[in-house]
């Protein structure tokens, strides 16, 4: 942009840098300084109406013809807007910018103010780059400071202490639910008490090696079916009478033909359990001794129960006379019991009340399930709460198809009583006989 002249010292002044604009004669004339426009003030002041003034040439030349004296140039200022006309005084000037010459003695100012405005701009770009690569900074320490606070966020918290942080309320301690122990599956339980059986076929007690081998046999274990033919040889009469039975059962020759040779002993209480033992097996071979025993007043009821199992006539009748005018409760109850097991429905209503009462009685639910009666059920269930009956109960039930009730014993397969163990196992393995491949 072109200089113009300070209308004061005639120095160059840059038209938009100018310190203090002045309006004379409907143009804007920049002076370089307050002072310059102060004097040119007091020139206008002091001029009449008719002195000479800075105008503009009339010649169309562009050049400006400067009427002035050497103390000062004077220029005829413009009326301010809105104020009045006087022609004796001088006429009211206002500050704005004015373009005029640049003299040639103002080249230092010139120098000094390009390299004032060429330094501000440096200052400027500076200012700015600084400006930029702050804001860059601030963005990747917001970025760093948002990814430290996700991955605080997405950590583990810390184990609660019990003591919150100043000015922070403490988070509620977060307590797991306790683990609920998983129930053992239908086929661990049965290997489990396989096992514990197996265990008690080496025992010293007679009861127990008996037992676990008398309900594997039933299964087919091998080795129980080698227990109960070594112990056929066994000079105790108790083991060797009891494997003889439980090979019977199971349907094994060897077993009967133990018991009957036990009928020849001349030791009677040998003789009469041998034959009672082939009664119970269906076996009709000791019925002379039975019946032999039923003349004697106390061995009548238990000979005529062993002969009703067996179809005999003779003891059915006595059985029945008994459960109509016996007098004696437990007599008639044993009456219709041993009817009730062949399916004779003369002492059902007896049964029936017999289970109103407390108490247990297997034959009663025994009698009951042979006869179809709802009743017995129940009462079996109960039934295998007595280690003493649960093995007999587990062979009526296994009837009912009932695995369910396996979850009744399986506590007891970890008991400190050998003989809870040893029934709820034996128990368990009647149940589930129709998986006995899968427990072995």
């Amino acid at each position: 942009m072109t200089m113009v002249s300070c209308p004061g010292c005639h120095g160059e002044v840059h038209p938009l840098l100018g310190d203090a604009p002045l309006v004379v004669d409907d143009r804007v004339v920049m002076c370089c300084s307050e002072a310059c426009r102060e004097g040119v003030l007091e020139g206008l002041a002091s001029q009449d109406s008719s002195g000479s003034a800075l105008r503009p040439d009339t010649d169309g030349s562009g050049t400006r013809v400067e009427e002035e004296s050497s103390a000062a140039v004077v220029a005829r200022p413009r009326a301010l807007p809105g104020a009045a006309a006087d022609p004796a005084g001088p006429p009211q000037v206002s500050a704005l910018a004015v373009e005029t010459p640049a003299p040639a003695e103002s080249r230092r100012r010139r120098v000094i103010l390009s390299t004032m405005v060429g330094g501000c701009s440096l200052v400027l770009v500076i200012v700015g780059v600084l400006i930029l690569s702050f804001a860059g900074g601030v963005s990747t320490d917001r970025a760093s400071l948002s990814a430290t606070l996700s991955s605080l966020n997405s950590s583990p918290p810390p184990v609660n202490s019990g003591v919150a942080p100043a000015g922070r309320e403490m988070a509620p301690e977060v307590v797991e639910p306790p683990r609920t122990r998983r129930r053992p599956s239908l086929m661990t339980l049965k290997k489990r008490s396989w096992t514990i059986l197996e265990g008690f076929l080496a025992n010293s007690t007679g009861r127990y090696w008996r037992t676990a081998a008398r309900v594997l046999a039933g299964q087919g274990h091998a080795g129980a079916l080698d227990v109960l033919r070594k112990a056929l040889a066994s000079n105790k009469w108790p083991n060797r009478q009891r494997a003889a039975e439980a090979l019977a059962r199971l349907g094994h020759t060897e077993g009967n033909a133990a018991l009957k040779k036990d009928l020849v002993s001349r030791r009677r209480p040998v003789q009469w359990a041998s034959a009672f033992a082939l009664a119970r097996c269906g076996d009709s071979a000791g019925m002379r001794v039975i019946r032999q025993l039923a003349r004697l007043r106390q061995h009548r009821m238990t000979s005529y129960e062993a002969l009703v199992r067996l179809g005999d006539q003779k003891g059915q009748v006595y059985l029945r006379e008994v459960l109509q005018k016996s007098r004696a409760p437990y007599d008639r109850l044993r009456a219709a019991v041993a009817l009730g097991m062949k399916g004779d429905r003369i002492g059902l209503a007896v049964l029936k009340a017999r289970m109103k009462e407390p108490g247990m009685h297997m034959g009663v639910a025994l009698a009951l399930q042979k006869l179809g009666a709802p009743e017995a059920r129940p009462a079996l269930v109960r039934a295998l709460e007595h280690t003493a009956l649960r093995e007999e109960a587990a062979q009526a039930l296994r009837a009912y198809g009932d695995v369910t009730l396996v979850a009744k014993m399986a506590p007891d397969l970890t008991s400190d009583s050998e003989n809870a163990r040893l029934t709820a196992a034996a128990a368990i393995v009647i149940l589930t006989a129709q998986a006995r491949a899968e427990a072995r």
